[in-house]
């Protein structure tokens, strides 16, 4: 008989921040078999078994015998009735309820299915395969815990791969990520190039917040399968999200990847406009998200990062343009509404800012973030009581919110309420200790207490974080001076006031860049290259400066100019080679 109960998949994941779809997971295949008879040879057989059954209507093994032949040539109806018949002929009948099973699932009767295959399983208790089927039935409606109990049966009685990574993926979505993860390892460890299990091993990590775990399990997957686009776009993710100046860089080679495989799907190019905005590739940025908007204006998140990108351009308008349009979709956004309100502040509208988050809190009290960025604004506007307040309660709501406390410590030190600045402050350094702002100003306090050697100590570290920062050495020599060291005092001052000096070039070197880019859009060339040239004097090393340049005198046709600036900015930042090879 060649109609058998289908091969289990595992069902479909979608990861929230970039609509990721996973890879099915089949079921492993039989030895092979003799090629089973074509539709048109058992449609051809068909006539004959109706005959036999028609001579022998109470044949339970002649009733399961046409059912399978009226199934396997399509005939869906037909086939269940013959099932029954078989079964209630013969109710101990397990191939015939196993085959009932199949054609209502088939069918979408799934409830029928569920008890057809519960039946089955009862008489044939361990057929490994059938508690994996009625598993995964039950797992499709959301009948979780006994699908986790059928997989486990499954398993006692034949450890596959595929029932561990089914059993894995059923516990991540009941949130038991330390158990999911132990399944799909074992899936793993039975079988080593199971791309699907270290898919979904990858993906279980980035939820638990393990994105090293995360980048090692996808980068397996690409590894296996190298065109998948899901994989790809889940490792540029996990990159991401890790974090690290070098992460963020390595993320954007396999997002692009997933955009070229995938071009129509705006999700991905969201996730890689994400990554080109952390990566300070902005333009692109605006032009890749950009796109996914025009593919689909409804997509939130597109929005959103957009109205990121444009904020850290100090495209104020534009980036509020974007957040409220997010909130058209959405107008219970909570990110949406925070965005808008530290884009308000960023511009200058304290006064807004503070309406906006205290919107945002009256619809979400226990948004910590809200309370927190409402104290900025209120800090902002010099407000410090009502700032103090609105920390206390991001404080009582999440105590472990390091800039909270560091935040009330700073308003404490403006206060010269030194012991409260130093608590709140030495919290703020338990919980992160690797911020050279809180070791500068918790120096400061310190110095200001007279506990000298302990305020070197903290600005010392200050300057091991941040090396390039002018204000930790100032306050350094400031210290050693107090201490009597003038010497020492004298060499920190110098190298506070040389950074100071670079700091305020690279400044107005910026803005330089911003004025040339402005006029490049305007096709003033000569006045762009003017400008260019003007923040490279200021800032040699500056690879956007270098860069921009090289647009421009192309622009001009001066072709020479032009490679050398682009052969510069290469070397002072090798990304830009990606950007110079599309």
């Amino acid at each position: 008989m060649s109609f058998v109960t289908r091969a289990m998949s595992l069902a479909l994941v979608c990861l929230l921040v970039n609509s990721i779809v996973a890879q099915t997971a089949k079921k492993s295949r039989p030895a092979p078999q003799p090629a089973a008879p074509s539709k048109a040879a058992i449609a051809a057989m068909i006539p004959k078994i109706r005959a036999a059954v028609k001579a022998k209507p109470n044949d339970p093994q002649l009733r399961n015998t046409l059912g399978a032949a009226l199934a396997d040539s399509g005939q869906i109806n037909p086939a269940i009735e013959e099932f029954r018949q078989a079964v209630a002929l013969k109710p101990d009948y397990a191939e015939a309820w196993t085959n009932l099973a199949t054609v209502l699932e088939q069918k979408g009767d799934v409830v029928a299915a569920i008890e057809a295959f519960q039946r089955a399983t009862q008489l044939n208790p361990n057929d490994a395969d059938l508690h994996f089927s009625l598993g995964s039935l039950l797992h499709r409606t959301q009948m979780l815990d006994a699908a986790v109990g059928e997989f486990r049966y499954a398993l006692q009685l034949k450890p596959t791969p595929e029932l561990h990574a089914n059993l894995g993926f059923v516990l991540g979505q009941m949130g038991d990520f330390a158990g999911s993860l132990k399944e799909l390892e074992a899936a793993i460890k039975l079988k080593p190039d199971f791309a699907e299990a270290h898919y979904y091993l990858g993906i279980g990590r980035m939820l638990s917040d393990d994105y090293a775990g995360a980048v090692a399990a996808l980068s397996q997957v690409v590894k296996l399968t190298p065109n998948n686009p899901d994989a790809q776009n889940a490792l540029g993710s996990a990159l991401l999200r890790k974090g690290g100046r070098e992460d963020i860089s390595a993320a954007i080679a396999p997002l692009r990847k997933a955009v070229k495989l995938r071009p129509q799907i705006p999700e991905f190019l969201t996730t890689l406009g994400a990554a080109l905005r952390e990566d300070e590739q902005f333009d692109e940025a605006v032009a890749t998200l950009r796109q996914a908007i025009r593919m689909k204006p409804d997509l939130i998140e597109a929005h959103s990062n957009l109205g990121l990108t444009l904020l850290r351009m100090k495209n104020y308008d534009g980036a509020i343009s974007e957040f409220r349009e997010a909130l058209k979709l959405d107008d219970q956004n909570l990110t949406s509404q925070l965005n808008l309100g530290l884009t308000l502040m960023q511009k200058g509208d304290a006064n807004a800012a503070i309406e906006q988050f205290q919107s945002l809190i009256a619809a979400a009290p226990e948004a910590t973030e809200a309370h927190f960025n409402l104290a900025l604004a209120y800090k902002r506007k010099d407000d410090r009581d009502n700032a103090i307040a609105s920390l206390q309660k991001a404080i009582s709501l999440t105590p472990e919110f390091a800039d909270a406390h560091f935040t009330l410590g700073e308003i404490y030190y403006q206060q010269s309420k030194l012991d409260e600045a130093e608590t709140e402050l030495a919290t703020a350094i338990k919980l992160r200790d690797n911020d050279a702002e809180y070791h500068h100003v918790l120096g400061n306090v310190l110095l200001r207490k007279g506990r000298i050697d302990e305020a070197i100590a903290e600005l010392r570290a200050a300057i091991k974080l941040a090396p390039t920062s002018p204000e930790p050495h100032n306050s350094l020599g400031a210290a050693l001076r107090q201490k009597g060291d003038t010497e020492a005092a004298r060499v920190a001052l110098q190298e506070a006031a040389r950074l100071l000096k670079l700091k305020q070039d690279q400044e107005v070197a910026a803005a330089h860049i911003a004025t040339g880019i402005q006029r490049l859009n305007e096709n003033k060339l000569a006045e762009a290259i003017e400008r260019f040239e003007a923040a490279i004097k200021l800032d040699p090393n500056s690879a956007p400066a270098h860069w921009q340049l090289s647009i421009a005198l192309k622009k001009k046709g001066l072709t020479a100019a032009a490679s050398a600036a682009r052969q510069k900015a290469e070397q002072l930042d090798p990304r830009l080679k990606a950007v110079s090879r599309q």
